[in-house]
C-alpha cells in the first residue's frame, strides 16, 4: 500500500459520507426516509415504481423498504414486514429458548435485514432466503412446542 493510495483510499470514504450522489450514506439515509414521509399518501399506496425517486435523488433507492414500497405499493410494504420483518422480531422474543445453532441463523438473518435496508435487492435470493429460512424455523419451532406438550 502507497500512501498515494491510503490517502485516495481515505478521501473515497470520507466523499461517500459527505458527498450528494447516490452512492453516499445521504442517498442511503433519503432512500430509508422516503417511505416514511410518503406512508400517509394515497397515491404512493399503488405501485409507481422508482422513476419520481430518481428524478428526486438521482438513482434508483439504496433501500430495501423503499424498493418495496415503489415496486408494490402498500400491499409490497405490506409484505416485506410480514415476510421480513416480523419472522426476525418473532425469532428475537423466543432467542434464548432456542438451542445455539438456531441462535447462530437469527443472527445472520438478522444481519442480512439490517444490510439490506441499505441495498435495492427487492428481488434478490438472497433477501428470499433468509426470510423462508426465519419463516421456517418459526414453524419448526411451533412443532417442538407442540411435541413438549
Amino acid at each position: 500500500l502507497t500512501l498515494h493510495s491510503h490517502i485516495i483510499e481515505n478521501f473515497a470514504i470520507y466523499e461517500r459520507f459527505t458527498s450528494h450522489t447516490n452512492s453516499t450514506a445521504g442517498h442511503r439515509l433519503h432512500s430509508l426516509m422516503f417511505v416514511f414521509e410518503r406512508l400517509f399518501y394515497l397515491e404512493y399506496w399503488v405501485p409507481n415504481g422508482s422513476y419520481e425517486f430518481s428524478m428526486l435523488y438521482g438513482g434508483k433507492p439504496h433501500s430495501n423498504i423503499t424498493a418495496f414500497y415503489l415496486v408494490g405499493g402498500i400491499l409490497g410494504l405490506i409484505g416485506y414486514i410480514a415476510l421480513i420483518v416480523q419472522p426476525i422480531i418473532k425469532l428475537w422474543l423466543k432467542f434464548k429458548t432456542y438451542r445455539t445453532d438456531r441462535k447462530i441463523l437469527i443472527v445472520i438473518a438478522t444481519t442480512v435485514l439490517i444490510a439490506q435496508l441499505t441495498l435495492n435487492l427487492p428481488f434478490n435470493e438472497q433477501v428470499w432466503f433468509w426470510a423462508g429460512l426465519s419463516i421456517g424455523m418459526l414453524k419448526c419451532s411451533k412443532k417442538e412446542e407442540r411435541r413438549r406438550y
